[in-house]
């Protein structure tokens, strides 16, 4: 598990967090790239759609497919969370199951979607376009 807490530089309390966790037990031999399930949030709703998300997620994906050589990430994002779905499909995350009314809050029942985004997927995403 990689945990990592985002801060601002004025004021330096913490206005988000991440964490990382790949797991080598789903390698079918050890030198095989893994699969990592990350986990990203914002805390206070001021620091939303500020780019932190954007900036944050773009150094975790970095991390886990450049230094990690992870083979997939994946993320779980309740229905409701508008901001973070669109964060995941700005980085070509795809859906890839809805859990239908999984999750219960506020006397309501929710879907989950649960987004994974391949090495391969990043790499392309990552690597410019070439001139026309």
């Amino acid at each position: 598990m990689v945990p990592l807490i985002m801060k601002k530089i004025q004021p330096s309390n913490p206005n988000g967090r991440m964490i990382l966790n790949s797991c080598a037990c789903w390698r079918p031999r050890p030198r095989d790239p893994g699969n990592g399930f990350l986990r990203l949030g914002i805390g206070a709703e001021e620091d939303r759609r500020k780019g932190y998300g954007t900036q944050a997620l773009r150094m975790l994906l970095r991390f886990a497919f450049a230094e990690l050589n992870l083979f997939r990430v994946s993320a779980i994002v309740p229905e409701y969370n508008e901001g973070a779905i669109a964060l995941l499909k700005k980085f070509d995350f795809v859906q890839e199951v809805c859990r239908r009314k999984a999750l219960e809050r506020d006397g309501r029942r929710w879907d989950l979607y649960i987004f994974g985004l391949l090495n391969d997927d990043w790499q392309n995403r990552a690597r410019p376009e070439p001139p026309r």
